[in-house]
């Protein structure tokens, strides 16, 4: 019964956050994009590569050095792309460049900067091309060079987006909606996304349709085609739907969903159901007669339940509004409640780091690390969570980063928010504090 009404809530949050809206909120929101020398490089090159050339028969590589020349086609498209970037009409700014990388960003999604990157490399390629004789590039290998220069999300992706409408969809349930907000399902799903989730926000227009965008800066890395599949980032749908899948089968079986209440709990009219079952059967034989009442098995109505008609009472409306009012209290007690704690989990947050600091994540070896780490502010989320900002030593440490980080150093073991977020956890389950999110400022 809960697993049917599950998966009909799934439905119905899935008709809403398909791959289109959330990727249409999540370009609306503001960006920081980072592109490297490599990765512009090995965008052309696989424009030439042995999988191409199935769709270009006879296509062989024509240059004799040509990793110099896709090294060349790079730099072209480096060159254009900052000389956009320097045009005061350009609706992206630049925020950093060096030998290796530019970065910049946008209020939202641009094409502009990525197209004139292309465009730049095709033409130095064609132009090598004219040198040796040879017909410059085809319809065919200028899209392949378009479709091989792609976008990846770092860290706030479609399939997060995604898990949001589905997670806001479940909480606002009226029938397994609080048990879901304080299951262990949804304190797994906050320690694995808690910090990107905390940052989404769904509203809608006067027209009653939904949308979704994300608050803070949604980091781009460009790479080549190869490296975009489903599933390669850490929160693609492919791999957070599985996950959900999973984690929402553990829930299902567990006693916690059973103890959801109701006129009678789901547990109990489970037990009645099975109970008329049996015994009709037993009582099937002539010779055999019931000695009790055979329980007519029945499904009483849940709170929420779509075949439930009439009006709410007056009573029940004040009874509504009052938890609503209680609820909305209770979270902003829990941020006053945080904010008086900052000295003290500051106090205990460097030996706690260090402590966590054990291979494969970052190791203790200055103390430097660690003795960086502080609790810098508590703001509450759209959802009325409290939020803690912490900051510790970007330089050198933010190459560990996932996503803003470099390789080799940043492989997905050693990211500091990680196991900063750990610790600010383990600290704050030794003082009761209840539900929230961390976030690196």
């Amino acid at each position: 019964m809960a697993k049917a009404r599950i998966d009909s809530l799934m439905k119905e949050a899935l008709k809403v956050a398909n791959d289109r809206w959330a990727r249409s909120g999540v370009d609306k929101s503001k960006q920081i994009v980072t592109i490297t020398n490599h990765n512009l490089k090995q965008a052309f090159k696989e424009a030439f590569s042995k999988a191409h050339q199935k769709e270009f028969p006879g296509m062989e590589i024509p240059f004799e050095n040509p990793e110099a020349i896709y090294k060349q086609a790079a730099k072209e498209a480096r060159t254009a792309l900052l000389t956009h970037l320097a045009n005061s009409r350009s609706k992206s700014d630049l925020s950093h460049k060096d030998g290796n990388k530019v970065v910049f960003t946008s209020d939202k999604t641009y094409r502009t900067p990525f197209t004139k990157m292309k465009k730049a490399g095709i033409k130095y390629i064609n132009k090598e091309l004219k040198k040796q004789g040879k017909p410059e590039m085809s319809e065919g290998q200028n899209q392949t060079v378009n479709m091989g220069m792609q976008r990846l999300h770092q860290k706030v992706t479609v399939g997060l987006a995604r898990l949001t409408k589905v997670l806001d969809v479940l909480e606002g349930d009226k029938l397994i909606g609080s048990k879901f907000k304080e299951s262990e399902l949804m304190n797994t799903l906050q320690e694995k996304f808690g910090d990107v989730l905390a940052d989404f926000e769904i509203t809608k227009d006067s027209k009653g349709k939904e949308s979704i965008r994300y608050t803070g800066q949604v980091a781009v890395l460009v790479q080549r085609k190869g490296k975009n599949f489903p599933g390669s980032e850490h929160g693609d749908w492919a791999k957070v739907s599985k996950f959900l899948e999973k984690e929402l089968t553990k829930w299902l079986n567990s006693k916690e969903i059973a103890k959801i209440p109701g006129s009678k709990s789901i547990e109990e009219e489970a037990v009645e159901k099975a109970t008329s079952v049996v015994m009709k059967n037993l009582t099937k034989a002539a010779s055999i007669k019931a000695l009790t009442r055979i329980p007519r098995a029945k499904s009483t109505p849940k709170k929420g339940d779509s075949k439930r008609k009439g009006k709410k009472p007056a009573s029940a409306k004040k009874a509504t509004a009052a938890r609503v009012a209680r609820v909305a209290k209770a979270k902003k007690s829990q941020v006053s409640n945080i904010l008086r704690s900052i000295a003290i989990i500051n106090k205990e947050l460097p030996d706690t780091v260090r402590k966590n600091m054990q291979s494969p994540q970052l190791v203790n070896r200055t103390g430097r690390f660690a003795d960086s780490v502080k609790i810098t502010d508590v703001v509450q989320t759209p959802k009325g969570y409290p939020s803690i900002g912490y900051t510790y030593q970007r330089n050198p440490y933010g190459v560990f980063e996932d996503g803003g980080g470099s390789a080799p150093w940043a492989n997905g073991e050693r990211d500091p928010r990680k196991l900063i977020d750990r610790s600010i956890r383990e600290i704050a389950a030794n003082m009761a504090i209840g539900r929230f999110y961390t976030r690196r400022q």
